[in-house]
């Protein structure tokens, strides 16, 4: 029995499911390796990586919040009718 692969069945075209599935994947990638490296860059610029900092200390950066950015925001004053909501919840 041989095994043949999906997209040599298809003339080597990946579905398009497959070509999001594969592009979600890159992009996950893609920012883990930015989130690893500012990580890095952080530790370098506090000095929280050194070898004399003590232990301890690892995890991510506390960042605070400006006021601006912990407000409440304003309340939706649209009103729409139950047909309508009924319509978006199909």
């Amino acid at each position: 029995m041989q095994i043949i692969p999906a997209d040599a069945e298809r003339g080597g075209k990946q579905s398009w499911s497959e070509w999001v599935g594969g592009y979600s994947v890159a992009i996950s990638r893609a920012v883990k390796t930015i989130e690893h490296e500012a990580a890095v860059e952080n530790q370098r610029t506090t000095g929280h990586g050194s070898n004399d900092s003590g232990g301890g200390g690892g995890g991510r950066a506390r960042t605070t919040k400006s006021p601006a950015a912990t407000a409440k925001r304003p309340v939706g004053k649209t009103k729409i009718s139950a047909d309508q909501v009924d319509a978006l919840m199909r």
